[in-house]
């Protein structure tokens, strides 16, 4: 449940409990969709472009930590509902 208010302009993190996709996977969409990379140009874009959001695979726990703008926090929530 998201229980925390909005502020778009400060950076949070949340813990994403995943209930059925792989959690690998799911970090590799996220960090596509919003950074701008896949794991063929991975680091190369690293480099040249910061990250908007940061996302780290807990496998033990099936969750994902992910720190962000409130307002991506939000559309990481929507891409994990409809890939989950």
């Amino acid at each position: 449940a998201w229980t925390e208010p909005f502020d778009p302009d400060r950076s949070a993190s949340h813990v994403f409990y995943i209930e059925h996709a792989d959690v690998n996977e799911l970090v590799r969409a996220i960090d596509e969709a919003f950074n701008g990379r896949s794991e063929r140009d991975g680091e190369r874009r690293r480099f040249f472009r910061p990250e908007r959001v940061r996302v780290v695979a807990e496998p033990g726990a099936n969750a994902l930590i992910v720190r962000a703008s409130a307002v991506d926090l939000v559309n990481v929530r929507d891409l994990i509902e409809s890939l989950d």
